[in-house]
């Protein structure tokens, strides 16, 4: 039976921007999307999503008087993350070189709020759509889902023992900083600093992304930013649902 305060959860999932765009992004792979041998879209199938999903990426961006010509489909930094949220709830898989929908979940495009749960459950494994790779990659990509678990622990326990309170940014940087970086060798300054940077860097983007799903509510501006959980961050990391 479903509760008077699920409906309004419900309410509130059906609102997410991150949900509307998983769900458009499932109607729009029909029965399959061909994709590249490296297994992403076609820059074509990319430029219409930027479209569709009404993200903030930009194919071809001008930065300054040059033009950087996108080559990739995870150069677009919100598409990718729609792909790769949509994969990691079984909503579509890769075969054959094809992108598909998985029918047996296609029951939750029209439930808001399993759809909302599963989408968090899942959060912890897109470190690599949300943090960079290369040089300018961050411990937090290669723990992200275990660095996630500490910072919504560290915001959950807050708001219990502060009575509703919201954490500190900066708190919670540097608690899954210490979390992530603990077996790690950490030499000179100069490093320990570009690592933190880094760092910081992909969980307030992370943080971000959860503020837009409808998990967190951040208020302020650095370096007095706070964090918080929504009534329907709550719910998630009191386990939500049991269906």
């Amino acid at each position: 039976m479903t509760t008077a305060s699920e409906v309004d959860l419900a309410a509130t999932a059906a609102e997410s921007v991150w949900a509307a765009r998983v769900v458009a992004f499932t109607h729009w792979v029909g029965t399959g999307r061909k994709l590249t041998q490296a297994g992403r879209l076609t820059l074509a199938d990319a430029r219409t999503l930027i479209g569709l999903l009404n993200t903030a990426d930009e194919f071809d961006p001008l930065i300054g008087s040059q033009v950087f010509r996108t080559k990739s489909s995870e150069e677009l930094r919100e598409v990718n993350a729609v792909v790769e949220w949509a994969k990691a709830a079984r909503l579509v898989r890769v075969t054959g070189g094809k992108l598909i929908p998985v029918n047996k979940s296609t029951m939750l495009l029209d439930r808001p709020l399993p759809l909302w749960q599963r989408m968090f459950e899942v959060f912890g494994r897109l470190g690599p759509a949300i943090c960079p790779s290369g040089w300018t990659e961050s411990l937090l990509r290669r723990h992200f889902a275990a660095g996630l678990g500490v910072a919504l622990s560290s915001i959950h326990t807050r708001a219990v023992e502060g009575n509703g309170g919201a954490a500190p940014v900066t708190a919670v940087c540097t608690q899954v900083w210490e979390a992530v970086s603990h077996d790690y060798r950490i030499e000179t300054a100069s490093q320990q600093t570009t690592w933190r940077r880094l760092h910081d860097r992909d969980l307030r983007r992370a943080l971000g992304l959860l503020a837009q799903f409808g998990a967190v509510r951040l208020t302020g501006q650095q370096p007095d930013e706070t964090v918080e959980l929504t009534p329907l961050g709550r719910w998630a990391v009191g386990g939500g649902s049991r269906q």
